[in-house]
C-alpha cells in the first residue's frame, strides 16, 4: 500500500488545525490585552481625579507673625502687591475703569454710593463680566485724585475685592504672585510667607498680609496696604481676596 498520499493528507490536516488553534489563541490574547489596557486607563483617570481633591485645611499648621510694625515696601513692590491679574491680564492701581469695559466688562455704582466723586474722595462700584448681575464680578473702590468733581467711572480703581463664596467664576483671578481664587493656603504661604494676621471663623479663615506704605505718600492708600485671602477650610481653597488700603 502506498502510504505517501495518506501521510501527506494527515500532515496537511494537522497544519490546518494548528493554524486555527493559533489564530483562536491570538484573538483571545488580544481581547484580554485590550480589556487590561482599558482597565489601567480607567484606574489612572480615577487616581488623577482623586489626587486633585484636597484634604481640609488644618489651620493650626499656619502661624501668623502678629507683627504690629509692618514691612516697608518700595513703589515697585507696591505696584506689584496691589495689582490684580484677571484672565492673565495685569491691572495696576490706579487702574482705569475703561481698561475693563474695553475688555467686555460693564460697571455699575453700588446702591447708596455717589456717582459723582468730589476731589480727594472715593466711591464704591462693581464690575461685571459681560452683563450686570454676572457671577463674575469685582467690587472696586474708585478714587478721584484730581482737583475737581468727576464721574465715578473716570476715577482710578484703587481697591479690589473678589468674592466667590456663593458663585463659581468663569474667569481666573490672581495676584501678581500667581495665587488667587482656587489656590490652597499652602500656596498662599509659599508665595507670601507667614501671614501678618490669621483669623479663623467657623468654616473659613483669613490670611492677612499688611505692608507699611507711609513713606510712599500714596493718598488713596493711607499708611497700610493690605492683601487678604479668605480660605474655605473644608476645601482648602481661596474663595475671596481683597487688595487695597488696610
Amino acid at each position: 500500500m502506498n502510504y505517501k498520499p495518506l501521510l501527506a493528507i494527515t500532515l496537511g490536516a494537522t497544519l490546518v488545525l494548528g493554524c486555527l488553534a493559533g489564530c483562536s489563541s491570538s484573538s483571545t490574547t488580544s481581547e484580554q490585552s485590550g480589556t487590561s489596557s482599558a482597565s489601567n486607563s480607567s484606574t489612572e483617570t480615577s487616581t488623577s481625579s482623586a489626587s486633585e481633591a484636597r484634604d481640609p485645611l488644618d489651620v493650626s499648621t499656619i502661624t501668623a507673625t502678629n507683627e504690629t510694625s509692618y514691612q516697608k515696601i518700595t513703589e515697585q513692590e507696591f505696584d506689584d502687591l496691589s495689582a490684580l491679574v484677571v484672565d492673565g491680564k495685569t491691572y495696576t492701581v490706579p487702574a482705569s475703569v475703561s481698561d475693563f469695559t474695553n475688555n467686555g466688562w460693564v460697571g455699575a455704582i453700588i446702591s447708596g454710593e455717589s456717582e459723582s466723586v468730589e476731589a480727594g474722595k472715593s466711591t464704591s462700584a462693581k464690575l461685571y463680566k459681560g452683563s450686570s448681575g454676572s457671577a463674575d464680578k469685582i467690587q472696586i473702590t474708585c478714587y478721584n485724585d484730581s482737583t475737581s468733581t468727576k464721574s465715578w467711572d473716570e476715577c482710578g480703581i484703587t481697591h479690589w475685592w473678589v468674592d466667590f463664596n456663593l458663585d463659581t467664576p468663569t474667569s481666573t483671578y490672581a495676584t501678581s504672585k500667581g495665587v488667587g481664587i482656587g489656590s490652597s493656603a499652602e500656596e498662599v504661604v509659599a508665595a507670601y510667607g507667614n501671614p501678618t494676621m490669621l483669623q479663623e471663623m467657623s468654616s473659613t479663615c483669613y490670611l492677612d498680609y499688611k505692608y507699611d506704605v507711609y513713606d510712599l505718600n500714596i493718598p488713596y492708600c493711607g499708611v497700610t496696604l493690605g492683601v487678604s485671602f479668605e480660605i474655605d477650610i473644608n476645601t482648602n481653597s481661596v474663595v475671596s481676596m481683597e487688595i487695597g488700603n488696610a
